[in-house]
């Protein structure tokens, strides 16, 4: 690790989606957050699963790339989904530092964990 914190594979909607629709909001978080958690728990299952959607796919490689995945998927032994404020501010930080963003965001209105816990 280099101490950079990014999250990379974060799942999105808009702010209607969750005012209008919470339950399929919730639904499909808790789906999600499981079938990750199976598949940390079952590198070598979801290695092969890959293979059913793509023939040019090989097991042994697929196979190490879930291992190698498992440490960006955990980090710092945090619970799959896991963000904060600061991680959030950290990486805005960086992107407008580095010109990818133009203006700073109020973090507290663009991201929550609130769907992670379910119903």
């Amino acid at each position: 690790s280099v101490g950079l914190h990014m999250y990379a594979d974060t799942i999105f909607t808009t702010g209607s989606e969750i005012r209008d629709h919470p339950g399929e909001v919730t639904a499909f978080i808790q789906a999600t957050m499981k079938g990750w958690r199976w598949a940390v728990d079952n590198p070598d299952q979801a290695a092969a699963l890959a293979l059913g959607y793509d023939r040019t796919l090989k097991l042994p490689h697929e196979q190490a790339e879930m291992k190698a995945s498992i440490a960006s998927i955990t980090p710092d032994s945090k619970p799959i989904g896991f963000m904060d404020t600061a991680g959030w501010s950290s990486l805005q930080d960086i992107l407008l530092q580095q010109g990818q963003m133009k203006h700073r965001q109020d973090i507290a209105q663009v991201f929550t964990t609130k769907f992670l816990a379910g119903p």
